[in-house]
């Protein structure tokens, strides 16, 4: 079943759900990192480094996603590098799609055309979501990763938000 989540700009007192959810959803499926396991005070200035948009389902706060600079270059400062991330029990009713799309508004807002992403290509459903929204292959990182005994690609993806 698809929900109308309210998007909106990060706010400090989210950082308690949002370090939940990533705890949630952290595992080695999606991620070559360790589990995140550093207190609260350090997740909240990890936090501040990026742009973040939550999204709320009835006052509960069920997913985000980061949206920051992938160098420091001037001349990129066309893309954002984006990370998302959707409790399980709000999984595949339309959450992580609602955020990918109000990324894209905001990025445009904020004179930036293209959204870039980095995928393993273990994360089938992540996979299937970015490119039912117009993301695309635009590279892969062969055996990029040693994840509990097998090589896994990185892939990279990107959708192009500019006119």
């Amino acid at each position: 079943m698809k929900v109308s989540p309210v998007i909106r700009k990060y706010r400090s007192a989210d950082a308690t759900y949002l370090q939940e959810i990533d705890r949630l959803t952290w595992h080695p499926a999606v991620s070559p990192a360790p589990s995140p396991t550093e207190s609260l005070e350090v997740y909240r200035r990890h936090l501040q480094t990026r742009m973040i948009l939550v999204a709320k389902v009835e006052d509960e706060v069920v997913g985000y996603i980061g949206l920051a600079a992938p160098t420091c270059l001037l001349a990129n400062r066309h893309v954002w590098l984006i990370d998302i991330a959707v409790h399980p029990k709000m999984q595949r009713q339309g959450i992580a799609t609602a955020l990918l799309h109000a990324a894209e508004v905001h990025a445009r807002m904020h004179h930036v055309y293209k959204l870039s992403l980095r995928v393993l290509e273990t994360n089938q459903g992540a996979r299937a979501l970015y490119e039912r929204v117009g993301f695309v292959e635009e590279g892969r990182l062969r055996n990029e990763f040693f994840i509990e005994g097998n090589f896994v690609d990185d892939i990279w993806m990107s959708k192009w938000t500019g006119t």
